[in-house]
């Protein structure tokens, strides 16, 4: 069953300022250009670098009113740009996603990073908590497709 949910949109006032993701659990496929990150209230997807430009282009672009997203297990569609994913036999990032998406909180999605991962790594973070009014500002909705 496809979830629908529209989810609070955030950008850095600084180019690449990011908070930290935090402690979680990462699921990767065996080519490194998927990673999952769950934690407490949050889950994050890192993308391949070529990728995720493609997507940040159209998920951040702030003209855009209303980007929607559509996440499935074999790919990403932002608007009209689509995504390929490899396959991953765990799903807890997608289910926990789908929990996220189901509860009755607001939903965030902003960047972050982690030390863990290599310099200019940017996490699309999908959080319950807002982020830190100090480095970001709210930049409208997103549409958000699980399923």
């Amino acid at each position: 069953m496809a979830i629908k949910r529209q989810v609070e949109r955030y950008a850095a006032y600084y180019f690449n300022w990011c908070q930290a993701f935090g402690e979680h659990d990462a699921v990767a496929d065996e080519t490194g250009a998927l990673t999952w990150l769950v934690g407490e209230g949050r889950v994050g997807v890192i993308l391949a670098a070529r990728e995720r430009r493609e997507i940040l282009r159209e998920l951040m672009h702030q003209e855009r009113t209303t980007p929607e997203v559509t996440i499935r297990p074999e790919c990403i569609r932002v608007n009209d740009t689509r995504i390929a994913l490899p396959g991953l036999p765990d799903t807890t990032a997608l289910d926990r996603l789908r929990d996220l998406l189901e509860g009755e909180e607001t939903i965030h999605l902003f960047l972050t990073y982690h030390v863990f991962y290599p310099a200019g790594t940017r996490i699309i973070t999908f959080s319950r908590k807002p982020p830190l009014g100090l480095l970001y500002k709210a930049v409208g909705k997103l549409q958000v497709r699980l399923g």
